[in-house]
């Protein structure tokens, strides 16, 4: 296992539009809570919160929706940007995806969606995360990119935090799930989001 700890006990302190507050989410290795909900009703900001709270007491990745790209830099600075060694994550990122090679000089605005979402799941994988948080990284994938990255979800062992608006995948990854609707939380347990759901003390 990659976890050294037993659970992961989340205090949620969130004003935004009014959302209500999560007490005590309790979340253990092996864990995968699928965060769903309409556009605009907090998960990013859930997770930015998330992130905040556990970023300097565990070993966390966090895949953005929305990276910050210089679009005039190159893929190569790019690619010592996000790891010192570079080539093991441009070798790691070709094994993984089946990706066809990026020309060192090719800028970033030359990319697609695609390559930069399959090299920074890479680089996230190659953190080791105890925990892992993903904003909708199914976004700019092709099928197979799609079916590989489920895959890797599936394998991993540590506690998996991620938003999708893709039911499929939330279905094939998670095993617990967080809706937000109507300003209120929905916490389901299990497999598959037909259970009735629990209301946290609010």
């Amino acid at each position: 296992m990659l976890l050294n700890f037993s659970n992961l006990d989340l205090k949620i302190q969130l004003d935004y539009n009014h959302l209500p507050i999560i007490s005590h989410l309790n979340l253990k290795s092996g864990d995968k809570l699928g965060v769903l909900g309409n556009n605009g009703s907090g998960k990013t900001t859930l997770l930015n919160l998330i992130y905040k709270q556990i970023s300097t007491k565990f070993r966390v990745a966090y895949f953005q929706q929305n990276p910050v790209l210089d679009a005039e830099k190159t893929y190569f600075d790019y690619l010592n940007q996000l790891n010192e060694d570079w080539w093991f994550l441009e070798e790691k990122n070709y094994s993984l995806f089946n990706s066809q090679p990026i020309a060192y000089n090719a800028l970033l605005k030359s990319l697609s969606g695609g390559e930069i979402t399959k090299l920074l799941i890479t680089n996230n994988l190659l953190k080791k995360p105890e925990i892992w948080l993903l904003d909708e990284p199914t976004n700019h994938l092709d099928l197979e990119g799609l079916k590989i990255l489920t895959e890797i979800l599936q394998k991993y062992e540590g506690i998996l935090i991620f938003i999708s608006h893709n039911q499929s995948f939330l279905n094939e990854v998670g095993n617990n799930f967080l809706e937000l609707e109507n300003q209120n939380y929905l916490y389901f347990k299990g497999k598959k989001r037909i259970l009735k759901p629990i209301n946290f003390n609010l």
